[in-house]
């Protein structure tokens, strides 16, 4: 017993070094590249090395950071393997882009550059699933329900505000605005894991949730912004979201060290109106949702999510009048005879002496 408590404590001394000198260089590397592209230091070389070299090893540390993890947690070692792919195939895009299109006035859409980029989101989004199966494995179905209904109502606040707006933007070739779309959509989804993932930790993810869910966010919100900015201007908008993306490898890789978090083996239970409050928030958003959407056209796609949100909040809240109704009978009903208390013997008199 004593060794395997020497050896975990061995294992979580070298996990802090580890996790110390990994955020010193990747935190390092992304502020000194944040304070090139605001500030505009350096000339024409100094630029391709800080957005190409300097920029591809901080994504690539991250992904080798996350497969170092998988290599010492058998227990999570496909969820570690899928993201650190998914951010090692995202340096693969980036690598290309900048080797072959850097200096590009009019590079070519979509490029080879693409597949890595998109590659990163399905394997991030299964790998962030495996990760859920493997630390929250029991949990009320209340905050399942919940995780639901705050994916919906933020997949459909986005779709409304971010995909409607690129899509009545899009030009190009087909392949062109299909590409352009894909991002944003896929950038939703990913923004609406997060959230439904935070609803699952009852909102209060944690020190390691929370930095592997930030490096998840800054990824959705760098490129919602780039997005929105190409939409609505010829320029880009690399001279503020370039650093984000390098803050969302640097979340990653630094969260895949951070002190492991055991599986809940007991059921978290929501209390009193706290049942009531994710539906009544989301279902608030969805009405002004709809309201808009009356007002002015919609594409179809928010519309319908909008609507899957509805039938989300109706589902939990009919799953919480049963569970209260099945709460009440078991406070009415004697556990050891199974006959109704006194309170349920008053509550059958004053209904049938009506």
């Amino acid at each position: 017993m004593r060794s395997a408590s020497d050896s975990s404590e061995r294992y979580e001394r070298r996990a802090a070094r580890i996790r110390l000198r990994l955020g010193l260089w990747l935190f390092g590397a992304t502020a000194l590249i944040a304070v090139f592209d605001l500030a505009g230091i350096g000339g024409e070389d100094l630029a391709f090395a800080v957005g190409g070299p300097i920029y591809a090893l901080v994504v690539i540390t991250a992904g080798l950071a996350c497969l170092g993890r998988a290599v010492c947690t058998p227990r999570e070692r496909t969820a570690w393997i899928l993201i650190g792919a998914g951010i090692l195939a995202w340096a693969a895009g980036e690598s290309y882009w900048t080797w072959f299109y850097f200096d590009d006035p009019t590079p070519p859409s979509p490029s080879p550059s693409d597949l890595g980029y998109v590659a990163l989101y399905p394997l991030l989004l299964a790998g962030l699933w495996l990760l859920v199966r493997a630390r929250i494995r029991e949990i009320d179905p209340g905050l399942w329900m919940d995780a639901l209904v705050a994916a919906l109502g933020t997949a459909a606040l986005g779709t409304t505000f971010i995909f409607d707006f690129v899509a009545d933007r899009a030009t190009g070739t087909q392949a062109e605005v299909i590409v352009n779309l894909t991002y944003p959509l896929l950038d939703i989804v990913l923004l609406s894991a997060v959230v439904g993932v935070i609803a699952l930790t009852d909102w209060r993810p944690g020190r390691t949730w929370t930095m592997l869910l930030l490096g998840l966010a800054a990824t959705s919100f760098a490129d919602i912004g780039f997005s929105l900015h190409s939409a609505s201007t010829s320029a880009t908008a690399g001279d503020w979201t370039e650093p984000v993306y390098l803050l969302s490898a640097s979340a990653l890789g630094v969260a895949a060290w951070q002190s492991e978090v055991r599986p809940s083996r007991s059921f978290v239970l929501l209390e009193g109106r706290r049942e009531l409050l994710i539906p009544a928030i989301f279902g608030a958003i969805v009405v002004g949702l709809l309201v808009m959407h009356y007002l002015s056209p919609a594409s179809g796609l928010s519309v319908l999510l909008a609507a899957a949100t509805v039938i989300a909040i109706l589902v939990r809240l009919a799953a919480s009048v049963r569970q209260n109704q099945t709460l009440l009978e078991s406070a009415q009903t004697d556990g050891l005879t199974s006959l109704g208390s006194r309170s349920r013997m008053q509550t059958d008199l004053a209904r049938d002496c009506r």
